[in-house]
This record gives structure tokens, sequence and C-alpha cells, in this order.
């Protein structure tokens, strides 16, 4: 029994096949078996490593931290506001607010008990920012001026929480 001659229409009958979605693999006729085109390879379980709620809430309060220093050398370098007024408290709890949002946005820290510490943070600093420059006031006349730091450093009471008029120290 002669094979039968293939011509042109074969051939695109052939690709026609190949290309039809429905169609999962060929015969192999060495084989015998039928051979699929993709084989679906199983994915690699990724472990799921669930983040602790007190490192969460730790970096999140953090957050709150820089934010606040942030939003204060913003206060004090580009607004020039270096009295510590109520007016300059709320400049700095709102640019705080602000870049505490972007951040949070941009490293997904969206939850509602990350927004709590991310508050947090905020208002401690708000409260008691002034013993950070107490602490390290070379430091913090980088970031801040030489003037502000003075500034603080004279009106203010080391190891203390400033809630508007009212001083509670340590």
């Amino acid at each position: 029994m002669a094979a039968r001659k293939q011509d042109i229409n074969d051939f695109r009958a052939r690709l026609k096949n190949i290309d039809n979605p429905r169609n999962k693999g060929y015969f192999d006729p060495n084989l015998g078996i039928e051979v699929p085109k993709k084989v679906q390879r199983p994915k690699a379980p990724r472990p799921n490593i669930e983040d602790s709620i007190l490192s969460v809430l730790i970096v999140s309060t953090f957050l709150g931290v820089v934010s606040m220093v942030f939003a204060e050398a913003v206060r004090v370098r580009y607004f020039e506001m270096t009295n510590s007024t109520a007016g300059a408290v709320f400049v700095d709890v709102m640019i705080g607010l602000w870049a505490v949002l972007i951040v949070s946005l941009w490293l997904d820290k969206r939850w509602i008990s990350e927004r709590f510490a991310q508050a947090f943070g905020i208002g401690a600093m708000a409260v008691g920012s002034h013993n950070l420059i107490w602490r390290w006031p070379d430091a913090m006349a980088y970031i801040y001026t030489d003037a502000h730091v003075a500034d603080v450093t004279q009106n203010t009471i080391k190891y203390s929480l400033e809630f508007g008029s009212t001083v509670f120290s340590f």
C-alpha cells in the first residue's frame, strides 16, 4: 500500500489543527501516545509568612515617629515657624498625617491597627519630640536648625511631655 502524496492543502490543514485552541497535543506514532503541547508544571508553594502583630505595630509606630520628625523639619526649615504654639503643632500634625499617608500607601500599611499605631506615633511625637532634641542636640541641629534647637532647649523641660500648655515632667 503506497503512501498518499502530501500537498499544500494537507500542510495547511495540519497548521490549522496545530493552531486550534481545542487541540491539546498530538499523536506520536513512534511512541504510540498522545503528547501534550504544553505540560503544566506545578507551581512551587510559597511559604505563608505572616508578620507578628507586635512587629507590625512597632514598624507602624516608627513610621508615625519618622513622619512627625519630617513634618517638624519642614515646618522649621521651610515655613520658618520656630516657636511651638498651637498653630505650629497643628501644622506639624497635618504635615505628619500627610507624610504617613503617602508612605503607608507606598509600604502597603493600610490596616486599621497599623493606622492606629501610626496615629499613636504622630501623637507621641507631638507631645514629646522636644525630648529628642534634649537627648541629641548636635544631631537634631542637622535636621532642624541651630536656632530651633536653642529655642527648644531654652523653653522646654528635659524628660517631659507637653499637652498644649500643660507640662508633665518625669
